[in-house]
C-alpha cells in the first residue's frame, strides 16, 4: 500500500475521535523556512501545518517541534507528511511518546538541541496490551474484541510506516524488555543512544557542538536509557503504566488505550 493510501486509512480511523487540542499551536517562521509546531498533536494543527506548507511559495525545509505527544495515528500522520515533504526536524525541548515513535524518525537531518528530550514509552508491539484490554474491560467481551482488533489495525499501520521511512519498529519498545522493567519499575520512559539509535535506522542524526546529554536536564528516576534490540518483548500480565481503569469504563471511538497518549 502506498504512503497517500496509508494516509487516507489514518485519516479514516481519526475522522470520529475527539481530536482538537487548544494548546497545540502550528505556524511558519518569518524568513518561510522553517514550519514550527508546539504542543499535543492535534488533528487542527497538523491541518495547519499541511496548509502552510502547500501555501508556501518556496517550501520550508525543516519542523522544528517540542511535542509531548499524542494520539499514536496523528503522530503516523505528521511523520508521513515529514518524510514526505523531506523535512530536517529540530527538536528543541522534547519530542516524547507518539511524536519520538513517529515524526522524530521522519526526518531528513534530525537536529537535537543541546539538552532536548527524546522519550519513547511503547508502541503498537509493547507487550502489556491484553493486560491493559482485560483490566479496562473485565466483563464486557465485545470491549475487549474492539480493542483487540483496533490493535491488530494500529501494528499493521506502524509496520508499515516504519518500513516506508526505513527504520526497526522495535525503536518504540525495546525498553520495555523484562531486564529494564526490573531495572527501572513504573518508568516514565527511555531513550537512546546516537549510537543505538543509528542501529535501528535513524540517518542524519546532528547533535550540538557539546554532545547531547538530555540526562543532565531531565533530571529523573523514572527517565532512562535503554538499548538496541533485535526482537520485541514477549507478553506480559503487568500493566507497565501502572495505569489504574474505573470498571467498564467506555472508550471514545479511535482512541484505544495507548502509551502513544499523553
Amino acid at each position: 500500500m502506498s504512503a497517500r493510501h496509508l494516509i487516507a486509512s489514518l485519516l479514516a480511523v481519526l475522522s470520529s475521535a475527539v481530536l482538537a487540542e487548544d494548546a497545540a499551536r502550528a505556524s511558519l517562521s518569518a524568513d518561510g523556512q522553517t514550519l514550527q509546531y508546539e504542543g499535543l498533536l492535534a488533528l487542527p494543527a497538523i491541518q495547519q501545518l499541511e496548509q502552510l506548507y502547500l501555501q508556501a511559495a518556496e517550501k520550508p525545509r525543516e519542523l522544528l517541534i517540542n511535542s509531548p505527544g499524542g494520539d499514536s495515528r496523528l503522530g503516523m500522520l505528521l511523520g508521513y507528511l515529514v518524510h514526505g515533504w523531506g523535512l530536517d526536524i529540530r527538536v528543541r525541548e522534547q519530542c516524547a511518546s507518539s511524536c519520538a515513535n513517529y515524526v522524530f524518525p521522519a526526518g531528513r537531518n534530525k537536529y537535537l538541541e543541546d539538552g532536548s528530550m527524546l522519550l519513547w514509552h511503547g508502541g503498537a508491539l509493547q507487550p502489556d496490551w491484553q493486560a491493559i484490554i482485560r483490566a479496562k474491560w473485565p466483563r464486557n467481551p465485545g470491549m475487549q474484541q474492539a480493542a483487540r482488533d483496533d490493535i491488530a489495525l494500529w501494528q499493521q499501520q506502524e509496520q508499515a510506516f516504519y518500513n516506508t521511512i526505513g527504520v526497526s519498529q522495535l525503536i518504540t519498545v525495546c525498553g520495555q524488555h523484562e531486564q529494564w522493567r526490573k531495572a527501572v519499575p513504573q518508568s516514565q520512559g527511555f531513550d537512546y543512544s546516537p549510537q543505538d539509535m543509528a542501529r535501528f535506522g535513524i540517518r542524519g542524526l546532528q547533535l550540538p557542538p557539546g554532545g547531547w546529554q538530555p540526562h543532565r536536564r531531565w533530571n529523573s528516576p523514572g527517565f532512562f536509557r535503554a538499548a538496541w534490540c533485535d526482537t520485541p518483548p514477549p507478553p506480559t500480565d503487568e500493566i507497565l503504566c501502572g495505569c489504574k481503569f474505573d470498571d467498564e469504563q467506555p472508550a471514545a471511538a479511535g482512541a484505544t488505550p495507548s502509551p502513544a497518549s499523553p
